[in-house]
């Protein structure tokens, strides 16, 4: 669990392989992250780590990250809560490097940083 005040960054990372190479979308609640329509969520250049600056009560809930090529998908998602004065984030499903996927098939490694 990541502990964090009310008002500083909240960090979701997804580590991924697959070959070929899977594409990586972000949800937040189901519904896609859209870091043009809110400045205080940016995305690395390789779409694996999506941060959250300056959190905010409305930024609690369930933030996935979704892995896909052409032989398959995976999933991981972490909840993001907020107290009073602190914001904790809570993973599940996590896939952990100790399960090595098929060859060929993506797959998601949620963690924190």
């Amino acid at each position: 669990m990541q502990v964090v005040d009310v008002g500083q960054s909240a960090t979701f990372l997804c580590v991924i392989s697959g070959s070929p190479a899977p594409t990586v979308a972000w949800y937040k609640d189901g519904a896609a992250v859209d870091t043009d329509d809110d400045t205080r969520l940016t995305l690395n250049d390789d779409r694996r780590q999506l941060s959250v600056h300056g959190v905010l009560r409305q930024d609690a809930g369930i933030y996935q990250c979704l892995v896909e090529n052409s032989e398959g998908s995976e999933q991981s998602s972490g909840r993001l809560i907020i107290g009073g004065r602190r914001a904790a984030l809570m993973t599940q499903g996590q896939y952990w490097a100790d399960r090595t996927p098929p060859p060929n098939n993506p797959s998601a490694q949620y963690g924190r940083r």
